[in-house]
């Protein structure tokens, strides 16, 4: 009974885990996409996004930024896209 109890512990501690990563490397994606929309579009590609999100917990990361406008001075020009998740 004893190891029935020690092992759904470990079992609990790795998806604590697990989760803990996932949600710091989904914020580490968030802060560095909203973060390109400080550069200066010459140096850096610049990215805009009206609404951007992290998805795809537990075994993935889906990023959604809807409408993206980049912006970049090798095309000199604007660019408008959609981006929809797969």
């Amino acid at each position: 009974m004893k190891r029935i109890i020690g092992l759904g512990l470990v079992v609990l501690v790795v998806i604590a885990a697990w989760t803990g990563a996932w949600v710091w490397a989904s914020g580490q994606i968030d802060t560095y996409v909203r973060s390109m929309a400080d550069n200066d579009g010459v140096n850096q590609p610049r990215l805009v996004c009206a609404s951007f999100g992290v998805g795809g917990f537990p075994f993935g990361f889906e990023c959604a930024c809807i409408p993206a406008k980049t912006a970049s001075a090798a095309n000199a020009r604007v660019t408008r896209w959609n981006l929809i998740p797969l």
